[in-house]
């Protein structure tokens, strides 16, 4: 994976700077995408997904396709207010580790400064945990 340097922090990290949660997944995701993911002309890849997870569960799982390389892409996530930290984590085909969230916080944007851009094609999958609290999150990718 790769980073373009010109296209980090700025508007990228400016977005969602003073974002506050309301405490509703599904609306704050909205609010949060509307913001952030139409910067350098990205739009949603995946689905809003809305789950359901507390810091005992498993981490839920899910995938998607970059389909060539060069393909850049964010993750924007948010927990409900039950929800203290909430945790992102994306592997890339072969199951390494390519970027984790850091934040101690319930609406991780992955990775936060700007996006990643991906040298090889394939099937990544993408981890989220509830690392504190309990209660529903909503998440989406975003690419270009």
């Amino acid at each position: 994976p790769s980073t373009d340097e010109s296209s980090r922090g700025g508007p990228w990290a400016a977005c969602y700077g003073a974002f506050a949660p309301s405490g509703e997944p599904r609306a704050d995701i909205a609010r949060l995408t509307r913001a952030c993911g139409p910067t350098g002309g990205m739009h949603a890849i995946t689905p809003v997904t809305v789950a359901q997870q507390s810091e005992s569960d498993p981490v839920d799982r899910y995938t998607f396709y970059v389909p060539k390389p060069g393909s850049c892409y964010r993750v924007y996530a948010v927990g409900a207010r039950g929800v203290a930290d909430l945790d992102l984590l994306l592997r890339g085909p072969e199951g390494d580790d390519v970027v984790a969230d850091l934040t101690h916080d319930a609406h991780p944007v992955l990775p936060p400064e700007g996006p990643i851009c991906f040298d090889a094609p394939g099937l990544y999958q993408l981890e989220v945990s509830v690392f504190r609290g309990s209660g529903r999150y909503a998440v989406q990718v975003w690419g270009v």
